[in-house]
Parts: structure tokens; sequence; C-alpha cells
């Protein structure tokens, strides 16, 4: 409830922003979206702390306030994706290390604002500030652990391999966008841009393309 109330509450600033002016070109547009998704990880290592293996899908819909002021609202998911990382442990007095690797996917939906510049032309540039919302699945597995005994002269297993329980956390945080929609009729349009989501620093890149339709467009042509 309360990550909803977050995403509503984003949409709504558009209804509060927007001034009343001439009927835009477009009410409003849905698009499909895929991208290619990095995510920082460097809480799990020191060495190989993002992941960028993952392929990420939604779709969008957006509501013009104005020809420059949308809102927009997202649904998506995304592939699994793999990182290795190692923790050192102490077992018996001596130093080692767990091997493990970790599998992440994602569920999300986000909300934001959006200013889009120019005014009936064929390519808008724009920027976006907004909330997405993520809940974040993780697997891990841990590889077997050896030690050298100094008494025996041999390496022996302490421990086997295993297999966490899968958890799952909700992460809620600010991203902003720059990108550019490109028109190849009076309705259709190529879309991509880049997202940075925010925690602290920049936690996850999104690469993004994607293929739309403008709602409700007057008849006036892309000048």
């Amino acid at each position: 409830m309360r990550a909803f109330s977050i995403v509503l509450s984003v949409v709504l600033v558009g209804t509060s922003a927007a001034r009343v002016s001439a009927q835009p070109v477009a009410r409003g547009d849905v698009t499909g979206i895929i991208a290619w998704l990095n995510a920082n990880k460097s809480g799990l290592s020191d060495y190989n702390d993002w992941y960028n293996r993952s392929a990420y899908g939604g779709v969008s819909g957006g509501w013009f306030w104005t020809d420059h002021l949308k809102s927009e609202i997202e649904a998506g998911a995304s592939s699994p994706a793999e990182l290795y990382a190692y923790r050192p442990i102490d077992i018996n007095g001596v130093r080692t290390y767990i091997n493990s690797e970790y599998r992440f996917s994602t569920r999300r939906i986000a909300a934001s604002q959006q200013y889009q510049f120019l005014h009936n032309a064929w390519a808008h540039p724009h920027a976006s500030v907004g909330v997405d919302v993520t809940w974040e699945r993780t697997e891990r597995s841990d590889e077997p652990i050896f030690v050298f005994d100094n008494l025996t002269r041999t390496t022996r297993l302490v421990r086997p391999e295993s297999d966490a329980d899968p958890t799952t956390r909700v992460l809620v945080r600010p991203f902003a966008e720059l990108g550019v929609k490109a028109y190849m009729s009076r309705r259709v349009f190529f879309r991509t841009d880049m997202r940075l989501l925010f925690k602290g620093r920049v936690d996850e890149v999104l690469f993004r393309f994607g293929v739309g339709v403008d709602l409700g467009v007057l008849s006036a042509s892309r000048q």
C-alpha cells in the first residue's frame, strides 16, 4: 500500500503542475520497452560489483497535460542475471573464502513526470524524474569450502556446496531520465533514453529502447 501511494503521488504532481493551455496535439501514448539493465552490487563484492547481463521488458502509458508536460506510469520485469562474488571467513583460525553465485531478477512499477521539448515536431528530446518501486528476488549458491590441514598435510572439505533460501526485497528509489522521442509517422514513434536510479549513489542504469503510438491525436501534422 505504501509503494502504491508513492507511485500515485508522483502521477498526481502532473495534475497540480499543469496549467490551462491549448489542447495538446496528442492526449496520451503507449510504449513497449526493452532495455539493458546494469545494477550496482558493491555490497557483495570488492572486485565484481555490477551485474550487466540482464534484459528488461516493460510497457508504459503516458498522459499529456500540455504539449510539454506528461505523466507516465510503467510496469516491467527483468530477466535473471548472475553475479559471482567471494567473502572471507575464518574456520578454526584459518582464513579462507566462500565463493558464491548470486542470481537476481526484478519486477517493478514506476511513475514519472516528463518534460518534452519542442512543439509538434518530428523529434522531441525529453527529461524525466520519478519514483521506481522494485521487487528484487535474490538466489544464492555457495561453492564447497576446502582448507589445508597442516597436521595431515592434506586438503579437506569443511563445508559442502549449499543453496540459500531465495529472498525478495522491496526497493523504492528516485530516478532521472534523458532521452528522445522520434516519429516514424504521424502517430507511431521510436523512443530511446537512459534512466539512472539512485540509492545514495547511482544504483542502476538502464539503456532503454521502445516503439509506441500516440493516442487521441489531433489533425495537426508534424512540422
